[in-house]
């Protein structure tokens, strides 16, 4: 895929968000990896340099020896895009009742409310291979229609909007766009630890399927369309 077939998609999505839902700023999650830094790319090529109608924020959760340095490439980033990136740093020590996983999304969505107020918007890096694994995941936890229809590309976030721009987006474009663009990231190893139901998806049975079945993942994500329908 050429890289504007991509920033024309994700386009699309930033002036759909702003003529149907009224948001006027977008809030980026920046973690430092691929795919959001593929996505504060495009924000910050669609809006122009230190443009006022986005903010990036990153989340350092301090479970990695590495986290300070993910923050500051994070914070470099932002200052290739001409803007200030805000860090939030989480108690890593906090109690976890629900497992890791459930600790980290939860305490980076709540320390993100904060900056979502009337007309904005927070924007995040899934793809449509985190939309299949979320799916089977969910699936194999025995789901009903509400938790097989995945992730929305859009939804209501605090007092304005969380939305997913590159979500019919593959990670094949996403690699193919990043190194168009020559963009750096850092790989978080938690991605790959097994122990994770979701990484071992990614790792062993999404390959498989797609191996079977080379449109499996357009599949799913059609089967989470009509389970939203």
């Amino acid at each position: 895929m050429e890289s504007f077939d991509l920033f024309d998609k994700f386009s699309s999505r930033i002036i759909e968000l702003s003529e149907r839902f009224g948001v006027d700023h977008f809030v980026v999650a920046l973690s430092g990896g691929l795919d959001s830094v593929v996505l504060a790319e495009l924000v910050g090529r669609y809006f122009g340099p230190a443009s006022d109608n986005y903010s990036i924020v990153h989340v350092d959760h301090g479970l990695n020896v590495s986290s300070k340095s993910w923050a500051r490439h994070c914070e470099v980033i932002g200052q290739s895009l001409g803007k200030v990136c805000e860090v939030i740093e989480l108690d890593p020590t906090e109690p976890k009742p629900d497992g890791l996983e459930a600790w980290a999304r939860n305490s980076r969505y709540a320390s993100l409310e904060k900056f979502v107020g009337l007309g904005c918007c927070l924007l995040t890096a899934h793809h449509n291979e985190d939309q299949a694994e979320t799916i089977l995941k969910h699936a194999l936890e025995g789901a009903g229609p509400y938790g097989l229809k995945a992730m929305s590309h859009v939804r209501r976030f605090c007092k304005g909007y969380l939305a997913r721009p590159l979500l019919e987006i593959s990670r094949e474009e996403i690699i193919d766009y990043a190194e168009s663009q020559k963009l750096e990231w850092v790989e978080d190893p938690s991605n790959a630890d097994e122990k994770f139901l979701r990484n071992r998806i990614r790792k062993t049975v999404l390959p498989a399927l797609k191996s079977a079945v080379p449109n499996a993942v357009s599949g799913l994500v059609k089967m989470a369309e009509l389970q939203g329908e």
